[in-house]
Order: structure tokens, then sequence, then C-alpha cells
């Protein structure tokens, strides 16, 4: 029972970060918080609807996972990515996504229904002319192929750095990655390889994808620092 409660304690404390988090980058998109700014507890309480102290442990649990800053006064505030930081990040996730695709492919059974039906609403959003919105759903894609997998260590991993790359995105004031073709094309790619239980294409396309996004966010830090 112990380790139940346990584990539903923490599920909610990852559900409260993530709302945290979508709650940082829709405020970011609309200029009320900037990068390296203080999160003002009052306004972020109101805007996700969390009441103030589990707000704070909501905040505390992103600093332990590096993904908020804290003072010694103990405010808040969200962090300038740096190019270490951007490198760093897909670094892990190549890794870590490496071990998913690796194990899904093996596994057989083709490509998880729950991931088919992101990556058609993946193509219906670029047909509509929604580049963010894609951005959004490729990233929901990816974290679903973590939770297919059942490999629940890496999952939490993986989810933890979606949560970052979300946090990058909105300060950088850039979708996640490279454009919206480039999206499909290797979303297709990773996809096919694991419904064909082609373990070595299923790794190659995942770390093409990776090196993409890559190429896409570092020359963005540059201007962002200009």
């Amino acid at each position: 029972m112990a380790k139940v409660a346990a584990a539903a304690a923490e599920a909610r404390r990852e559900t409260d970060a993530a709302i945290v988090v979508a709650g940082l980058c829709e405020a970011i998109a609309e200029g009320a918080l900037h990068a390296g700014r203080v999160i003002n507890a009052r306004n972020m309480s109101s805007r996700t609807g969390l009441s103030a102290g589990t707000l704070a442990d909501a905040l505390r649990h992103l600093v332990e996972d590096g993904l908020v800053d804290q003072d010694r006064a103990g405010n808040f505030y969200v962090p300038t990515p740096a190019e270490r930081d951007v490198l760093e990040s897909y670094t892990a996730r190549g890794l870590l996504g490496t071990a998913l695709v690796r194990r899904l492919a093996a596994r057989g059974g083709g490509v998880p229904d729950a991931v088919d039906a992101l990556y058609q609403r993946i193509g219906r959003s670029a047909l509509e002319d929604e580049p963010l919105v894609t951005g959004s759903l490729d990233l929901d894609l990816q974290d679903e192929l973590a939770r297919a997998a059942d490999m629940p260590r890496i999952e939490a991993m993986f989810t933890r750095l979606t949560l970052q790359i979300r946090l990058f995105a909105a300060a950088l004031g850039v979708t996640y990655q490279h454009p919206v073709e480039g999206i499909i094309t290797d979303d297709g790619r990773v996809l096919e390889a694991i419904g064909s239980s082609d373990q070595d294409g299923a790794i190659a396309a995942w770390r093409e994808k990776i090196d993409n996004c890559i190429r896409y966010m570092v020359p963005h830090l540059g201007q962002h620092r200009r």
C-alpha cells in the first residue's frame, strides 16, 4: 500500500508540474513572462488553477528537475537557455529515445494505436497550417512512444526532458524543432521502421530526427543572444 500511495503521489506531482510548465509557456507566449524573470506566484496560480501550496510544490519539483531556477531568496524564475543546455537535453533525449524505439521495434505488433492517432493529427494540423500545434503534437507523440515502450524509468526521464524542451521553445520564441515538413518526414520514418520491426532502421531514423532538432534549435540561440 505504501508503494502504491507513493507512486500515486509522484504521479500527481508530475501532473502538476506539467500543468505549471504549460502555464509558463502560455505566459511567455503572451509576453506576460520572459526568460530570466521572476515567476509571479499569484498570477501563475490564477493561470493554472492550482492552489498556492500546490503551485509552490510543483515549482520546487521543477527546480529539482532543472527546469526552473530558484535564487537564495526563494524566488522562482524561468532560466534562459544556453547552447550547452539545448545540446545536453537533446543528447540525453537521443540516447533515451534510442532505447525506446528499439524496444518498440523489437516487440513487434506494429505502431501503437495512440501513436498512430497522434501522427494523423499532426498531418491534419500541418494541412491547417498550424505549426505551433504541430510541434506540440509531435512532442505528445514522442511521449506516447515512451509510454508505449513500457520502460517506466526511461519514460520518466524522457517526459521530463519534454517539459524542458517546451520551456526552451517558449523562451526562444520558436517552434521546438525543425519545420513542419521535417516533423512529418522524420516521424514517418521512425514509425515505419517500428511498424516493420526494423530495430536498426528505427534507431537510425530516431537519431536523424534528433540531429535535425539540434540543427534547427542551435542557430536560434545565436539570434536570441543578439
